[in-house]
């Protein structure tokens, strides 16, 4: 389902926390062919031969303005759903950050800190002519102003950034921007609190439900490509089982 379309179906103020990786415009119709390239590092499973940059339609606007006019509608939307101690935690790309945060601010969003996952070990560059892209962000937004919003205190105070490698082993997808299931629960248990509720608009790979129901939270979790709500439907059914989104808001009136 489209979240445009599913965020109507949900009430105001029915959301605790939103945890989402938004499309990052980014896609290209080419791809780099790496079968000389003797690196196992670089090929990752060994026998990889294609560098695709084309992740799927879902990362394909006509223009920014096309792109960060369907970001500022989903958030429009978010902001109605959460509720006043609701916090967010949105993955951007990198070149936007700043321009996603006045769309944020503009909305309604008090925009807070930008935090980093630095990553240990980055997909090498294919010529070696520049620094490897070893830095992801997430925009930190809270829908008030002031000490509004839960935080968890007894976790102490945090810095604004992660030191970990990249997805490896049994929790690595084929989604091609995956994020690391510990930080998300790191985030989770900051700002959310055991039976509350996760809002994720683009689902992905299905890390945040899967991130929220290992937390006890439950979920609303959105995704629109066939190819990665199946990756994420495979592995929320192994860890809990699949909820239906019309029968939970029955269940919640």
């Amino acid at each position: 389902m489209d979240c445009r379309d599913g965020l109507k179906l949900i009430d105001d103020g029915m959301i605790d926390i939103v945890m989402t990786d938004i499309p990052y415009n980014i896609s290209q119709k080419k791809s780099i062919d790496r079968s000389a390239i003797d690196s196992k590092a670089l090929k990752r499973s060994g026998n990889k031969k294609e560098l695709n940059f084309n992740y799927g339609k879902w990362d394909f606007f006509a223009d920014n303005e096309a792109y960060f006019s369907f970001i500022q509608s989903v958030f429009v939307e978010v902001y109605r759903v959460m509720k006043d101690s609701a916090s967010l935690y949105m993955w951007v790309p990198k070149n936007e950050v700043s321009f996603i945060e006045y769309i944020l601010k503009d909305i309604g969003f008090h925009v807070r800190s930008t935090l980093v996952w630095c990553k240990t070990n980055p997909c090498p560059q294919i010529f070696k002519v520049g620094y490897m892209s070893s830095t992801e962000f997430c925009i930190f937004a809270t829908k008030l102003p002031g000490a509004k919003h839960y935080w968890n205190i007894e976790k102490g105070q945090k810095q604004s950034f992660w030191v970990k490698p990249i997805c490896q082993g049994n929790e690595r997808t084929e989604h091609p921007n995956q994020k690391r299931l510990d930080i998300a629960e790191d985030m989770i248990t900051q700002s959310a609190r055991n039976g509350e509720l996760l809002l994720d608009p683009f689902a992905g790979s299905g890390t945040f439900a899967i991130a929220a129901h290992n937390c006890g939270l439950k979920f609303i979790a959105f995704e629109n490509d066939d190819k990665n709500y199946k990756i994420a439907e495979s592995r929320v059914k192994a860890e809990t089982s699949q909820m239906n989104l019309f029968d939970f808001i029955g269940d919640t009136e």
